[in-house]
């Protein structure tokens, strides 16, 4: 697992912006803090469609939020046009700060895949240190077959988050994938959790 090395950081979240399902995020960015040795870069697989008084859908605000203060990056992808103009709507006017770590790509996410595994295209990747699984419910293989495209790029002590997914029984969004990556060298991560729209959390060994 990689370790934290003089770089790793401590994020002070009490000047973070309205999010919901705060343990199990900030349990999640701690984590990931701990590990950090150079930049980091988070992808979202799905953005938020509109804010919520209660934060929910608005996890976006504490990925921008760490990528400001750690000096890493943020890539949100959706498809919807509406889905992306509303999130970097909802960014500016909550923490204007992380629009400068974050940025938008309105793409199908098996294209965006594709020009993130391509060296000669602007969005190509090295490496995904946190991976957020939020797009849509259904079909679960879904998942698995995103995943099996970039699953390169995450080296030891990476991070995948899933929304709306049981941690204990996987049902929701990581029902497959998540099986399918404790086979292939992934592992469960406790974190503090909240009943309503529940996350599941794996590491990278």
């Amino acid at each position: 697992m990689a370790g934290g090395g003089l770089e790793a950081v401590l994020i002070d979240w009490s000047n973070s912006p309205p999010f919901g399902r705060r343990k199990t995020l900030i349990g999640t960015l701690d984590l990931l803090a701990e590990r950090k040795s150079d930049e980091q870069i988070i992808v979202e697989v799905g953005t938020s469609e509109a804010y919520s008084p209660d934060g929910l859908g608005n996890a976006l605000l504490a990925f921008a939020y760490y990528a400001d203060l750690s000096g890493g990056m943020v890539h949100a992808v959706d498809i919807r046009e509406g889905a992306v103009q509303n999130s970097g709507a909802i960014l500016r006017e909550h923490y204007p700060n992380g629009t400068m770590a974050t940025t938008f790509h309105r793409a199908d996410a098996f294209e965006y895949a594709a020009f993130v595994n391509d060296p000669a295209h602007d969005w190509s990747l090295s490496k995904i240190d946190l991976i957020y699984y939020d797009g849509p419910s259904e079909p679960a293989f879904w998942y698995v077959e995103l995943h099996r495209r970039w699953g390169h790029l995450f080296r030891s002590g990476a991070l995948a988050l899933f929304d709306d997914t049981d941690p204990q029984s996987f049902a929701g969004k990581g029902a497959l994938l998540i099986p399918y990556l404790l086979g292939t060298g992934w592992r469960i991560v406790p974190v503090d959790g909240e009943p309503v729209s529940p996350m599941a959390l794996l590491e990278k060994t």
